[in-house]
């Protein structure tokens, strides 16, 4: 049974989208990969280029969709409980893939007593804004870790 027959309907509708921008990604996916997840959902893990430790993960759950990166946590949801409609929850997220991917759009990740306590995306020519942490490293998907510094 192939993965898409195996979808809930909006997982499919998504799937539809990301795999025809990123076919090769499909074989990686994985239905239902949490204990809670909802039957027919989806998560894909890409591991980074420079950094095989630092994936970027989407996958769909609960009607909305949830992009991450890194291994601090950092990961956004878009999904109609923000606001936006089906289409532009899919574009939204699937811009978000394509900025991390292209390295225009990293994560921060701030540290307090040597343990990640916040992260961020970030817009590479803006760069982050963490406060009140002791250290902040900073990932791309191209280049891995970037930088860190002490606050």
């Amino acid at each position: 049974m192939d993965l898409r027959s195996r979808l809930n309907a909006y997982s499919r509708r998504f799937a539809e989208q990301l795999f025809a921008v990123y076919p090769s990604w499909e074989e990686l996916a994985v239905v239902e990969a949490w204990p809670n997840a909802d039957s027919g959902s989806f998560l894909v893990e890409i591991p980074s280029p420079a950094a095989p430790d630092q994936r970027l993960w989407v996958g769909t759950d609960g009607g909305e969709i949830t992009v991450g990166f890194g291994d601090a946590g950092w990961h956004e949801h878009f999904g109609a409980w923000t606001g936006d409609d089906e289409a532009n929850s899919f574009r939204e997220a699937l811009e978000e893939v394509r900025g991390i991917l292209a390295g225009t759009r990293r994560v921060a990740v701030g540290y307090s007593k040597g343990v990640a306590s916040v992260s961020q995306v970030y817009d590479a020519d803006d760069g982050p804004r963490l406060d009140d942490v002791e250290r902040v490293e900073q990932y791309s998907w191209p280049a891995g870790r970037i930088r860190a510094r002490a606050t």
